[in-house]
């Protein structure tokens, strides 16, 4: 039972991985939208502030 509820856990920590890093791509891409639209004025201090 152990082996079938790790692979399990296993399965479900990829699945909020995946759903996570989809996430990270639609900000980042928003993001990347946003600074685009505004000409690029915010574009220095969201990369100091993000990392």
């Amino acid at each position: 039972i152990t082996m079938a509820s790790r692979r399990f856990g296993a399965a479900v920590t990829r699945d909020k991985l995946a759903v996570a890093v989809t996430n990270q791509r639609a900000a980042v891409g928003r993001c990347l939208q946003r600074l685009r639209g505004d000409g690029g004025k915010i574009a220095i201090r969201a990369d100091s502030g993000t990392h």
